[in-house]
């Protein structure tokens, strides 16, 4: 059965955070020069009102689904991912001028990234990250024929997604369906409203 067919529930897929998701990671990343997205928030009064407590906000919504979530994910962490997952999800942020995504532990460049994705993956990688094309590109180039990737190509904006992800979890959850067409059922009804 192809990946397209493969009926997907939330225990089998993971949302795992490369940006910081709490107060003692983003005055940590603000410090690090291997790292950008908080940088773009200045203060954590922003930051705190923009992401981490709709981040928060939503997490009991998306645990009740059944999703795994993964926070603070380190590249280490990555790649044994897609031996556990249907569905991976990164949720992170991309630095266009380096060609890099973040993860906890610092910016990556998206070939390595691309690299640790077995080439026999048979299931969805979905980048919730920032304009991301290259290595959204790259995957479907040198990966799986069978392996599906999403992407996005404009400014992820994370109040958005999450509420988003939260609705697709709750598709999936009471559905059976697969992944990408419950995605496409979810940002119809998103781009409706």
């Amino acid at each position: 059965m192809s990946t397209q067919e493969k009926t997907v529930k939330p225990n089998q897929c993971v949302l795992a955070f490369g940006i910081p998701t709490d107060k003692e990671s983003f005055f940590s990343d603000l410090k690090n020069p291997n790292k950008d997205f908080a940088k773009n928030f200045y203060t954590w009064s922003k930051y705190n009102r923009e992401v981490v407590s709709e981040l928060n906000a939503i997490l009991p919504k998306l645990s009740r689904s059944g999703i795994v979530i993964k926070q603070n994910l380190t590249l280490d962490e990555f790649k044994p991912l897609f031996d556990k997952y249907e569905v991976v999800i990164l949720f992170s942020h991309w630095k266009k001028e380096k060609s890099k995504i973040e993860f906890y532990d610092g910016l990556v460049d998206y070939n390595h990234i691309a690299s640790l994705i077995p080439d026999d993956y048979s299931g969805v990688i979905d980048l919730s990250v920032c304009s991301q094309t290259e290595l959204a590109l790259l995957i479907r180039k040198t990966k799986s024929k069978d392996l599906i990737c999403i992407y996005n190509q404009k400014e992820a904006i994370p109040f958005v997604w999450l509420n988003f992800y939260a609705e697709l979890f709750k598709h999936l959850k009471e559905m059976n369906t697969t992944y990408l067409n419950a995605f496409n059922i979810i940002t119809s009804k998103f781009i409706k409203s």
